[in-house]
């Protein structure tokens, strides 16, 4: 899967587990919902991607496959 994203906003959930089973994200559009938790350390996310996880409300480490992407 190339991209994932929410077209619905005000989401309050965790998020789901299952965005760690695509092999590589390229983009991933999560903005403008209320996510709570923390964001998966085992998500694979391209270091040439696009991400926009802004305005929800996560916490916790960030996964090691974002540790090198650049703002």
């Amino acid at each position: 899967v190339a991209s994932a994203g929410s077209k619905f906003k005000q989401l309050s959930t965790t998020l789901p587990s299952g965005v760690c089973a695509f092999k590589e994200l390229l983009e991933l559009y999560l903005q403008d919902n209320s996510f709570t938790g923390h964001l998966p350390l085992n998500l694979k996310f391209s270091h040439d991607g696009n991400m926009d996880i802004s305005a929800n409300k996560l916490s916790g480490e960030l996964p090691a496959s974002l540790s090198k992407l650049q703002c």
